[in-house]
């Protein structure tokens, strides 16, 4: 995961393969994996774990991390509805930065761009670092066509809340 968080997808994508490896039940694992995959350029491989970890762990006490997975998965998909929905879903059961910042995208992706400024006039709050790298180009999608979408929504969405 820290692989993943700093900025090091193939590697994050290498070492999350590895420990499927070792143990092919790991719901976790196997929803980042897909959020990787979906963020390096396969989305449709990426939900496809996404799905499968949620349905192999259906009760997790921390399902929230298998939904915010796949909520980047639905965004690299162009999902931005279904990613709404899962984010909003996901936000319910735990706050996370990452999550929120992700709902940020899709709402922008729809053109809800006054809930996307609301949304991430929010997060400046709760997580500026994190928003702040984001905006100086820190991002995480692997795939150029990804990454494009996902600073283009960002900056939208921080031109809405600076008019």
């Amino acid at each position: 995961w820290l692989m993943f968080v700093g900025g090091k997808l193939p590697e994050a994508m290498a070492d999350f393969q590895s420990s499927l490896e070792l143990n092919p039940n790991d719901a976790l694992t196997l929803a980042r994996l897909g959020m990787c995959e979906a963020l390096a350029g396969d989305p449709a491989g990426g939900l496809r774990r996404c799905i499968q970890a949620i349905r192999l762990s259906p009760r997790d006490p921390a399902r929230f991390h298998l939904l915010g997975n796949l909520v980047w998965a639905q965004f690299a998909a162009r999902a931005y509805d279904e990613a709404i929905d899962t984010a909003r879903q996901t936000l319910r059961e735990a706050d996370l930065a990452s999550t929120r910042f992700c709902l940020v995208l899709c709402l922008a992706g729809v053109g809800d761009l006054s809930s996307a400024a609301a949304e991430l006039r929010a997060l400046k709050e709760r997580a500026p670092d994190m928003v702040a790298a984001r905006l100086a180009g820190v991002l995480l999608a692997g795939d150029p066509e990804v990454r494009g979408r996902e600073a283009a929504l960002l900056d939208a969405a921080q031109r809405q809340l600076s008019a």
